[in-house]
């Protein structure tokens, strides 16, 4: 659509000219005039927000909670770590980083029942950054058929019109809408309004009588008559020597003819438990925040640690996790379609949120346990973790030692051991299905081990760096940084080995069901080879962590960053590794350790040769299908250290990371390695 086109409609918002139809019509009195905010945003800031600290705690837990789950994008079943729309969810504008602007959108969300995101366009109308706008200057203009004219923003007296194309409405239902949907969402704080003001009003009792009062109000009875001179001087001989809280532990003398008498309420009266109880109960329920998590008296007073991660879970399965696939939905509506791209998707990644964790992890196992019991099929599984179905998973696994049967052929057939099969080629599609299950099985416990790591390895840079804020010295920053990382090379090793040694021993039961080759775990030579695969593995990404960083402290010393912004571009970059860099890990390892672990195998057991086999759907690459069948010697790589793979269609690849001895030949490659045997 061309600038001027653009000009044109949005001046027809304000006008109130249509722009497109829909199956029913809007009331008259609706079209081309804006749908005002439906509550006092300005209001419910200071008073709730600003003012009552239960209501700034429930909304802060809520928002704070865009810290741990990241923004992806896929292209089909594969991420797209390079894609533009990556860039734009890890960087959606110049002055926010990811979790600042979903920080602020969950706030607004919760507070005002809407958070609107203005995408910004180049000159050729292609998304370059997204842009918070404040919930009571936007207002949906409908339009005279039941369609969206735009949306209206008013800044003092100055309105802009945004068509619907250029505005990410996200909002909580409104049944009471009447757009009929299209208008403004409702606030979970308007539904809270009258128990927030009852906390208010309870909490500013209290301060009035700390600020009066020392004690409960009450009455000083004299048996003579005062004369008015001497009823100032009591009264303010009290207020001077027992009024406010630093005085109220004071002992009042009081003369032989004067007693008092109370009139106000004690201490345990004032705290008024029951009621504050009832308004901490009534406004967490409306945020849907368990109050345990935020400290409410209410949920301290059935507090263990037990409790507390069952309401942690609690509040993610049922609150958070609605909410993001709400955002989720509206970024595949709204936003994914921008890049004109059908099998390009935005997810949402819940696997490094702690509190659901322990659950995947449950379904995980189970899943595992009924693929290889042989009750589930793979496709079964994958839909039991949230994963899309692939082809050819419509198979039972028969234990480790039979093969795959496809659904259709399990009733009434035979089961054989796979190496009791005749046939190599049996025995290679066997193998190939049970090596990548197993793999893939593992992808999740890798992952969420590297996000660990990674996120634990940012704040110690960060705690390293906390101490430079009053100077900026960049060379020492790079000094500090790398100390860190050195330190950390152990963590990696000593995080993964244990993962590495489960997986491996998995796939070295496939060989022996399979092959017949005898691999065993425990044995001296095997251990090492683990320990020094693992040293190895823990260098190589500090090394490309210490690489990244140092360009980052070099970009900081050439554009003179302040050591602020030099930790926060630090920290952004860590966010980023926690999610996509995590995901890669954990896919090129999976692989990369399983076949590892089988040319050990293949060396004990004294095979000579290796033969490279290709993976046999239709996701193959063009660099890896002109590996299919090539064997080499068990020592020999299959490519070199600075080789370059050229392909018939031109495609080139370098070979600049490592030797290749065993598949992956590029990240995501999910390739393996035979072992050439007579038959």
């Amino acid at each position: 659509m061309k600038f001027a086109d653009r000009l044109r409609i949005a001046a027809g918002i304000v006008t109130g000219r249509r722009i497109k139809s829909a199956p029913y019509a809007m009331a008259t009195w609706h079209q081309g005039s804006p749908q005002f905010d439906l509550i006092n945003y300005a209001t419910y800031v200071t008073d709730g927000y600003q003012k009552n600290t239960l209501v700034y705690a429930c909304i802060r837990e809520i928002a704070q909670s865009a810290a741990e789950p990241g923004w992806l994008a896929y292209r089909g079943e594969d991420l797209a770590p390079d894609h533009a729309l990556q860039a734009l969810l890890n960087t959606p504008n110049p002055y926010f980083s990811s979790f600042e602007l979903w920080e602020l959108a969950l706030i607004y969300m919760n507070l005002d029942g809407n958070a609107f995101i203005l995408k910004e366009r180049s000159k050729a109308g292609h998304v370059v950054a997204l842009w918070p706008m404040r919930p009571d200057l936007v207002n949906p203009v409908p339009g005279p058929n039941g369609d969206l004219l735009g949306y209206s923003y008013w800044v003092g007296t100055q309105r802009t019109a945004w068509l619907p194309e250029d505005v990410i409405h996200l909002k909580y239902p409104n049944p009471g809408d009447d757009l009929e949907g299209l208008g403004r969402g409702w606030s979970p704080l308007a539904v809270a309004a009258r128990e927030t003001d009852v906390d208010n009003s309870a909490t500013s009792f209290l301060k009035k009588f700390f600020d009066n009062a020392a004690v409960p109000y009450g009455l000083l009875k004299s048996k003579q008559q005062l004369a008015d001179t001497e009823v100032k001087r009591i009264r303010a001989r009290i207020h001077e020597q027992y009024v406010g809280e630093d005085n109220w532990h004071d002992i009042m003398i009081l003369d032989a003819d004067a007693e008092y008498q109370r009139l106000g309420l004690n201490m345990d009266e004032m705290a008024m438990p029951d009621l504050r109880s009832i308004s901490e109960s009534r406004i967490c329920m409306s945020f849907g925040v368990p109050p345990i998590l935020i400290g409410a008296k209410v949920g301290l007073d059935r507090s263990t640690f037990s409790n507390y991660g069952e309401a942690r879970r609690s509040f993610w399965e049922q609150t958070l996790s609605p909410t993001y696939r709400r955002i989720r939905d509206k970024l595949n509506t709204q936003l994914a379609p921008e890049f004109g791209d059908k099998a390009l998707r935005i997810e949402c990644d819940l696997s490094r949120v702690q509190a659901l964790q322990e659950s995947r992890d449950a379904k995980f196992l189970r899943s595992q346990s009924g693929v290889s019991g042989g009750w589930m099929t793979v496709n079964d599984a994958r839909l039991e973790v949230g994963l899309a179905p692939v082809t050819e998973g419509d198979v039972f696994l028969r234990g480790l030692a039979t093969i795959e049967v496809p659904v259709s052929l399990a009733a009434g057939r035979k089961m054989l051991p796979v190496h009791q099969v005749k046939g190599r080629a049996e025995r290679v599609r066997g193998y190939e299905r049970l090596f990548a299950s197993v793999a893939r099985t593992w992808e999740p416990k890798f992952k969420a081990r590297a996000a660990d790591l990674l996120a634990d390895e940012s704040a110690a840079i960060r705690a390293r760096l906390e101490r430079r804020k009053a100077t900026i010295d960049y060379l020492a920053l790079g000094t500090d940084i790398d100390e860190v990382l050195r330190s950390r090379t152990d963590h990696w090793r000593d995080g993964f080995i244990p993962l590495f040694q489960a997986l491996i021993g998995a796939q070295g039961d496939i060989l022996a069901a399979t092959f017949g080759i005898d691999f065993n775990l425990q044995s001296p030579e095997v251990q090492a080879f683990i320990r020094d695969y693992a040293f190895q593995f823990a260098q190589k990404i500090s090394a490309t962590a210490a690489d990244e960083i140092r360009a980052i402290i070099g970009q900081a010393q050439r554009e003179g960053w302040d050591i602020l912004k030099t930790m926060g571009e630090i920290a952004g970059k860590y966010s980023q590794w926690t999610t996509v860099r995590a995901e890669m890990i954990a896919r090129s390892e999976t692989i990369r350790s399983s076949n590892a672990g089988a040319v050990a195998a293949y060396r004990q057991a004294g095979v000579t040769q290796k033969e490279w086999l290709v993976t046999g759907d239709n996701r193959l690459c063009e660099f890896c299908a002109p590996m299919a069948g090539r064997v080499v010697g068990i020592e020999t790589n299959f490519y070199s250290l600075g080789d370059t793979v050229t392909t018939e269609t031109g495609g080139v690849l370098s070979i600049n990371y490592e030797h290749i001895g065993y598949p992956p030949l590029h990240p995501n490659c999910r390739c393996a390695i035979l072992p050439v045997v007579g038959e």
